[in-house]
This record gives C-alpha cells, structure tokens and sequence, in this order.
C-alpha cells in the first residue's frame, strides 16, 4: 500500500490527482497542509450478506480512517445514497468522518483535524457496539 505525503517537499503541493471537485481538492490542499498522509480513492473492499461490495473511499489515512465526501445533492459512486453507504461502513467496522458541502463552514479545517486526531479503530468499535441504532450516527457526529 502507498500513502502521498508530501512532507519532504518545502512548498507542500496537493497531489496531482484528478480530484472530482474543488471541494475535493480542498479537503486535499488541507490534508498535505497538515502533513496528513493519504491515499485519494483507493479501492476498498468487502462481503457482506454474500454480496461483494466495492467502494472509492474520498480519502484513506494509514490509520485506516477514511474521509468520504458526499457533494451536494449527490448520490454515492455506486448509485446509493450517503446514508446508505455510511451504514455498511459501519456494519462493518470501517472508520469514517462524512464531509458534506455544509461542513465547509466556519472554521472546518479545525473541525476536520479535531475529529481525525480524536478517531481511533477502537472508539469506533466501542461507540459502534454500545451506541448503534438504525438512524445511523457515526462516532465522529457525536463528538
């Protein structure tokens, strides 16, 4: 597996990639900014209930946290909607903050770096177990 991190560089470039939106481009702009390793889009995979499911995860850290960016008024890669794709994330154990357009107000980048700091696989694990309900509410929304 290999992660961007433009840490050696002195003038810290997002990485070329063909980002689907500005939006994108920021969250990627804040990331290498903050010396935040990450991989855009990379391909992560699962079985559930005997059906394969293939997603294109915004943003992955080596941590295995990702960032997933849902645009306005729009449906994820596969054709289902956020809410739908966060609740087999968390089905199965996969750690994710949701970013929507909304979030890009106020101070976000201050936001966004509190919650990736504070995410461990073990807290959502433990908030996923003691505190799961249908309404879906990631542990990143509660703190």
């Amino acid at each position: 597996m290999h992660f961007i991190n433009n840490t050696a560089q002195v003038n810290l470039k997002i990485p070329c990639y063909n980002y689907k939106s500005q939006s994108e481009r920021r969250i990627a702009g804040f990331l290498t900014k903050h010396s935040i390793p990450f991989i855009y889009e990379d391909i992560i995979s699962f079985i559930e209930d005997g059906k394969y499911n293939i997603f294109y995860p915004s943003f992955r850290l080596p941590s295995g946290l990702l960032i997933e960016y849902f645009g306005r008024d729009r449906h994820t890669d596969s054709g289902e909607q956020p809410q739908c794709k966060l609740e087999l994330y968390i089905r199965n154990y996969i750690c994710v903050i949701p970013f929507y357009s909304a979030d890009f107000q106020g101070k976000w980048e201050r936001k966004l770096l509190q919650k990736i700091k504070s995410v461990s696989l073990y807290q959502c694990i433990r908030d996923y177990i003691g505190n799961h309900n249908p309404s879906v509410s990631t542990p990143m929304d509660r703190s």
